[in-house]
């Protein structure tokens, strides 16, 4: 009998196929999953905190699966229920206002499908730096309420949320979404029509618009500042006595005759809130000590 000797280099090793859609979505611990409901029924979704999502187990496709964010994300998602006085169906230019507001932190494009049957949106914001998770929702959220917008759920709903550190003594984690393409998640254009979708075209479309996107670290550092004021147990005159002031002292000094007028607001500040450092920190940032 004759035999061949069969060198181990001839072997190759399996390597499991990568998704580039699951790609899009890496943080997949304490994911979420449903059965599939009825069509009118809402999933009753489950964590599991045991073991991370696979892209085997999603691409069976057995159950619904959503999942959470990590400290950094590379995208944001803006969530518009069907009952939402935001949907297209409601205001027709509540989206267009929401979409120049967010222009100013730098998320210029954006993706646009259906959630789930239910005919809620879902806006997906990608880019390709990554952000901070919760100053990402922070900034996204405090500049949505600037522009007039009621972020809560069931109206419109920010991913990542800015979530608490810590609730009842636990580490809280960031509110969990559904992974698009799944029953009933389409892809719309511009007039918020269902067109052709699979997770090839959503990959494409996420490309392109991640190159469009660039967070303007500037104003979300702003906008955390805003964020850090509203922690003050102030009265609601006083609260915008503050963020007056310090929007004024944020845009610095653009003519002559300016330093006066600063530091009397200055003064302002330290006699009537004592107890906050904000005019102090800030003058020391504009060169004021």
């Amino acid at each position: 009998m004759i035999t061949k000797a069969v060198s181990a280099s001839s072997f190759k090793s399996i390597e499991e196929q990568i998704d580039p859609f699951f790609v899009l979505f890496p943080h997949r611990f304490d994911y979420i999953y449903a059965d599939h409901p009825e069509p009118t029924q809402s999933p009753n979704w489950q964590t599991e905190s045991r073991h991370p999502l696979s892209s085997r187990i999603f691409q069976q496709g057995n159950y619904l699966f959503g999942v959470r964010f990590g400290s950094q994300t590379h995208y944001c998602l803006l969530d518009i229920d069907w009952g939402s006085v935001y949907h297209p169906q409601q205001d027709s230019f509540a989206i267009a206002r929401i979409l120049v507001a967010l222009e100013e932190i730098g998320l210029t494009a954006h993706i646009a499908c259906t959630s789930s049957y239910s005919g809620g949106l879902h806006l997906y914001f990608p880019f390709s730096d990554p952000q901070n998770s919760w100053e990402l929702a922070a900034a996204v959220t405090t500049q949505l309420g600037n522009a007039g917008f009621c972020v809560k759920p069931g109206q419109l709903e920010v991913f990542p949320n800015p979530r608490p550190y810590v609730i009842q003594g636990h580490p809280s984690l960031f509110n969990a979404h559904r992974l698009p393409m799944q029953a009933g998640s389409y892809l719309l254009n511009s007039d918020f029509q269902p067109i052709w979708s699979d997770r090839q075209r959503f990959v494409e479309q996420w490309q392109f618009v991640q190159a469009r996107n660039c967070v303007d670290r500037k104003v979300v550092k702003r906008l955390l500042k805003q964020v850090k004021q509203t922690h003050f147990s102030v009265s609601g005159k006083a609260d915008k006595f503050i963020g007056d002031l310090n929007a004024e002292i944020e845009l610095g000094w653009t003519g002559a005759g300016q330093t006066e007028s600063f530091i009397r607001a200055h003064c302002y500040a330290c006699l009537y809130f004592p107890s906050c450092d904000f005019g102090w920190f800030s003058f020391r940032g504009a060169g004021i000590s």
